[in-house]
């Protein structure tokens, strides 16, 4: 059902999950190891489960252990007909959805056949209802879903406020480079270059701040992966720094980018030429900046208050 095929030996056959059918097992590759040492003659063996001999006929890859850290497979052989109903096991059910079948559409018709069970066993059925889950939303429930996404949340308030304490410090630069920028638009450099300029050290910024984060989240990760050593995560979850978050990070510190250089880079583009040149002092005297550095105090203030509340 899963689609992975055993590294050494066989899967179950047909007929190896009926009542009274061989004892046979698969291993995984963690026990293989441990247990036999990577002995490909551990094919063929007896292992005793439970106090019964089973015959080992294969070893699973690295890193399966389907559904849930599991060291060995076993057939199920128990007869459903020789317990009343409602009175035998209450096993997991994992299976594929078909293609084009949404999960919506598959628990629709779960549940069709859940209501149809409890009608002709109500005794039996009484307080069950049936309906499909994602397998990784099952195994995990909601509440990591929610603790990373507030997480996640709160991060992103803190990007915001760093993002605003760089767009004023920016903004104090560009108001004491006037006559540089002055100087600039004097010679001819249009107002693209101008803003392209602040824009360029701005992404500077950023980048040299994402690689720090990544940096950081290598070694952090590393500490974290050793100190779960023993209890670890389910087998499908891997701790790392994928593509898809380095592309991430590398999305986020271009936003950052924007949000903090794009008001410094406009303002320094809006300079008074025939002002700024005219001016001896290296001041903010042709740089208007007091309104929109208070506004982006304020902004950073109901950011900080916007964080912190909802902790609290």
């Amino acid at each position: 059902m899963t689609g992975v095929q055993p590294l050494v030996g066989r899967a179950f056959r047909s007929g190896e999950d009926v009542p009274g059918g061989p004892k046979v097992t698969v291993l995984s590759h963690k026990l293989y190891r441990d247990k036999f040492g990577s002995d490909p003659s551990a094919i063929g063996t007896n292992i005793r489960i439970n106090g019964t001999p089973f015959e080992t006929i294969g070893v699973m890859p690295p890193g399966f252990a389907f559904p849930a850290n599991d060291d060995l497979w076993v057939p199920l052989q128990n007869d459903p007909m020789a317990t009343p109903r409602g009175e035998g096991l209450y096993p997991t059910v994992v299976g594929i959805r078909k293609a084009g079948v949404s999960l919506s559409q598959a628990s629709a018709e779960l549940s069709t056949i859940g209501k149809r069970l409890a009608s002709d066993y109500p005794k039996a059925s009484e307080g069950f209802t049936m309906a499909a889950t994602d397998f990784v939303d099952w195994s995990l429930g909601p509440e990591p879903r929610q603790v990373l996404s507030t997480m996640l949340g709160a991060v992103l308030f803190v990007l915001l406020i760093a993002c605003t304490n760089v767009a004023n410090l920016l903004l104090d630069r560009a108001a004491n480079r006037s006559k540089e920028v002055g100087i600039r638009s004097a010679l001819g450099a249009p107002r693209y270059t101008i803003i392209r300029l602040f824009l360029a050290e701005a992404l500077v910024l950023a980048a040299v701040g994402a690689g720090l984060g990544l940096a950081l989240a290598y070694v952090g990760i590393g500490v974290f992966n050793r100190a779960i050593v023993d209890t670890p995560p389910p087998f499908f979850i891997s701790i790392s720094l994928y593509p898809p978050v380095i592309a991430f990070a590398a999305g986020v510190a271009l936003l950052a980018t924007i949000f903090s250089g794009v008001i410094p880079a406009f303002q320094a583009s809006r300079i008074d030429i025939a002002a700024t040149l005219k001016d001896e002092s290296r001041g903010s005297s042709s740089l208007r900046v007091g309104k929109i550095s208070k506004a982006l105090v304020v902004f950073e203030l109901a950011l900080s208050c916007g964080y912190w509340l909802p902790q609290a």
